[in-house]
């Protein structure tokens, strides 16, 4: 069977939502460029914010399927820069 790079992507992260270890999915030294507010991430930094990541949302799930749809106009709501 051919690898499947997205499959065992796919695999790592719903192992680490599971609680493994970061050491599980991503290679020693690896360099996670996270959103703000954590910025770059290795080695310790990492494991520590899967831990607290699972800590603070305990039922989160990964969804791969992003759904869009509906009008594409202006949000009279929406007060932010255009």
């Amino acid at each position: 069977m051919p690898d499947r790079p997205k499959a065992r992507v796919s695999a790592l992260l719903a192992g680490l939502a599971r609680g493994a270890t970061p050491t599980e999915a991503y290679h020693a030294g690896a360099r996670i460029e996270a959103s703000w507010p954590w910025g770059p991430l290795t080695d310790e930094a990492l494991a520590r914010f899967w831990e607290e990541f699972r800590a603070a949302f305990p039922d989160a799930e990964r969804r791969d399927l992003i759904r869009l749809g509906g009008d594409n106009r202006p949000d009279p709501r929406y007060a932010g820069t255009r």
